[in-house]
């Protein structure tokens, strides 16, 4: 035999092995990129969606403090200077039961993409009569208060000094 007719080994990669390999490792790098922009989008909603959330309560726990304002209708905002971009629309309906207002607000904002809204809602009671009702006893508590020993101060005729 002669030194020709011996096949040698190949050392080393082949091209079509080459190009596989190449398009194995862009599939990976396109996927990785690909994963790595959509978290960023995920993280940027989940934060409006949070702070949506938390400008809805800010409204919510005003009207709740504050219930002598709540009225029937719609009413639109802004949250000012820190929160530019964000709006707010705020409806209150009255249901069926009485002194029961269904309070709905809706916050929007502007995505670069196109703008997104999310929107919550609650119920509030709020019953002028008690309202008033409760007033008058906390003025009534308040008054015993300012008194000694909760002694109304109109005195029994022996308020003579001791000596």
């Amino acid at each position: 035999m002669s030194a020709r007719s011996h096949k040698r080994k190949q050392v080393g990669f082949t091209l079509v092995e080459m190009v596989v390999a190449a398009v194995l490792l862009a599939v990976g790098i396109a996927a990785t990129l690909g994963a790595i922009t959509s978290s960023t989008q995920a993280t940027s909603i989940s934060e409006h969606f949070e702070k949506s959330a938390l400008l809805a309560q800010h409204l919510i726990t005003q009207l709740s403090l504050q219930p002598e304002q709540i009225a029937s209708g719609e009413k639109q905002g802004d949250y000012g200077e820190p929160y530019q971009g964000y709006r707010y629309t705020q409806r209150v309906e009255t249901g069926e039961f009485e002194h029961l207002y269904r309070v709905t607000i809706i916050v929007e904002w502007r995505d670069p993409n196109h703008p997104q809204r999310r929107t919550f809602t609650t119920y509030i009671r709020y019953n002028p009569d008690e309202q008033k009702q409760d007033e008058k006893d906390s003025d009534q508590d308040k008054e015993q208060q300012d008194t000694p020993n909760g002694d109304s101060g109109e005195g029994d005729g022996n308020d003579a000094p001791n000596d």
